[in-house]
């Protein structure tokens, strides 16, 4: 099965004095702020980031991309790469095999995503890089991934 699933990051560069959890927070929060305000924000045909957030509790740095997919494009997408109808993958979705199929796709897209893009904050102890993926019918259950925990 492919999935097809762009995540959107923030362009931050981390200079060398900005190497701690706090100060990689401070640095973020004006353009989190920015961003925050053009939500939600498309980034491919089936999926909307809704929010981004950089929250910086006892000592580390949270980042948190919050997306929908859209569920019917999704879902059409993955019946066109297999021989199920629309119904049985679905159907399928809502099954242990299915989540764990899911949540391993995404999984493996968006590590790679943050080991090419957001290499930079693993060098930051205390920093924590979190995407959550929700689908508009909540019949499918969300995914949680995280990519960066140090």
């Amino acid at each position: 099965m492919k999935i097809v699933c762009i995540v959107l990051f923030l362009s931050v560069s981390i200079s060398a004095r900005a190497m701690d959890a706090k100060a990689v927070c401070k640095e973020l929060t004006p353009v989190i702020a920015e961003l925050q305000q053009q939500t939600p924000i498309t980034i491919d045909y089936m999926t909307v980031l809704v929010g981004v957030q950089a929250i910086y509790i006892s000592g580390r740095c949270y980042l948190n991309y919050s997306h929908v997919l859209n569920t019917n494009v999704f879902v059409k997408e993955m019946a066109s790469e297999n021989t199920l109808s629309f119904e049985e993958n679905f159907e399928f979705l809502q099954t242990q095999e299915g989540e764990t199929l899911l949540r391993d796709a995404i999984s493996e897209l968006a590590i790679n995503f943050s080991d090419i893009n957001l290499a930079a904050f693993k060098a930051v102890k205390g920093m924590s890089v979190t995407y959550s993926y929700s689908f508009d019918d909540a019949a499918i259950k969300p995914v949680r991934v995280t990519t960066i925990d140090n």
